[in-house]
Order: C-alpha cells, then sequence, then structure tokens
C-alpha cells in the first residue's frame, strides 16, 4: 500500500462524509500548496544567487537544485491524496444532502444504523442517504471474492483489488466465492481458505467495510455449488 493511498484512505475516515470538514480541509490545502510553491521559489533563488547563477544567462546543473525540486514534487503528490479525499468526501456529502446532525458536540446515531426503528424507515433513510455511485456499488458482484485475498502460509492480507473496489464504490455489494476453491479460482489447501481461515477471512472483509467506508454497510456473501462442495 503506497503512501498516498494511506494518506488519503485516513483523509476519508477523519471526513466521513462532512462538507463542512471537507471544505475546511481544501482551503488548508490550497494554503499549504501555496506555501509550498512560495517556498520552492525562495529557495531556487536563494540556491541561484549562492551558486553564482544568472550572471551571465548561465545556468548550472546542480545536485542541490536537483535535490530541492525533488522535494517539492515529493511534498506535491503527498498533498494530492487528501485533496482527492476531500474533493470526494465534499462531493459524497452534497450528493447525500444531508450532514450528521450534532448532539452535544457528538454525532447523532443515524436512523438507518437503529435497531429500535422499522426496517421500512430504516432502509427509506439509508437511501437518502445515498450517492448514485453507493447504489451502483452495492447493486454490483463484479469482484470475485477469492481474488480478494493472498494467502502465504498461515497468514492472510486482503489484496490492493478489494480495497479499491470498496473506495470507489463506498462499499461492496456482494462478494462472491470467498470460500471457493477448484481448478477454477485457483485456489487448493496451500493458496485457498481452510479450517479457520475462511471466518478470519470473512471477518477481514466485514471489518474493513463496515469501519472504513462512509455508511459502513457489510457485503452479502453469496455462493453457489451446482457441482458440489466447491470450498475446503
Amino acid at each position: 500500500m503506497t503512501v498516498q493511498r494511506k494518506i488519503k484512505r485516513r483523509a476519508r475516515e477523519a471526513l466521513r462524509g462532512s462538507v463542512r470538514r471537507a471544505s475546511l480541509l481544501l482551503f488548508l490545502w490550497l494554503l499549504a500548496w501555496q506555501a509550498v510553491d512560495l517556498g520552492d521559489r525562495v529557495s531556487f533563488h536563494l540556491l541561484g544567487r549562492q551558486l553564482g547563477w544568472g550572471g551571465a544567462g548561465e545556468w548550472v546543473f546542480h545536485p542541490a537544485a536537483l535535490g530541492a525540486t525533488a522535494a517539492a514534487l515529493g511534498v506535491r503528490l503527498l498533498l494530492l491524496a487528501p485533496l482527492q479525499a476531500g474533493a470526494v468526501t465534499w462531493f459524497d456529502g452534497l450528493m447525500a444532502r444531508r450532514d450528521r446532525p450534532l448532539i452535544h458536540g457528538r454525532s447523532a446515531m443515524e436512523a438507518y444504523r437503529n435497531v429500535n426503528l422499522p426496517p421500512e424507515e430504516r432502509a427509506a433513510d439509508l437511501l437518502d442517504r445515498m450517492t448514485l455511485r453507493e447504489k451502483v456499488g452495492q447493486l454490483t458482484q463484479r469482484l470475485y471474492g477469492f481474488a480478494c485475498y493472498e494467502r502465504q502460509g498461515g497468514d492472510i492480507r486482503l489484496t490492493e483489488e478489494f480495497y479499491r473496489e470498496a473506495d470507489r464504490y463506498g462499499g461492496i455489494g456482494a462478494l462472491y466465492g470467498l470460500y471457493r476453491a477448484d481448478p477454477w479460482s485457483g485456489r487448493d489447501f496451500d493458496t485457498g481458505l481452510d479450517g479457520a481461515l475462511a471466518p478470519r477471512a470473512r471477518n477481514m472483509v466485514q471489518r474493513y467495510l463496515v469501519a472504513h467506508t462512509r455508511l459502513g454497510i457489510p457485503a452479502m456473501m453469496p455462493t453457489e455449488c451446482p457441482h458440489g462442495h466447491q470450498a475446503l
């Protein structure tokens, strides 16, 4: 996982769909970008004077100048990550048309999370909060479950493909074939989920979706066995 992806993910977790917080982040990002740009220009000016550039229109490639350029470029690339997170969160917040109400400085529980309310009321509240992209994500079954994890011995980890799918749609509607093991999936007793690894992988998937997406919707885990048992 790249540094940019980590920064972007943490920024989105902190914002959690708030238009006001996302707007503040965009404003601070603009200030930071201008500060980096000003510092870049000043450092080049001072470095040029130190090395005697510009006296006769002669420019000299110097390791210090290349280092300063690389450092400024690196800072700008890191600044792009929270910018993307802020812009996406700001747009999602506008499309959802509501922010979390605050009670005594703390977020109130959304109606769709309240188990004491009727299912119809919870479903209506959730649909009203969802963006078009999030609704599309809940209707897809594009990602195969056996492609969302990698196993090395007794350890398993979620793949970048899984993270990209969840981040793109703000969740995953259905994850087909998580436990599947056959020639088509390419999973066996060395690479698939046997024993305690199966529930561990399921829990890793659901914990990520609940904790790291805006609405915290867990995935459905469908499977089929028209040709017999296809798990370990």
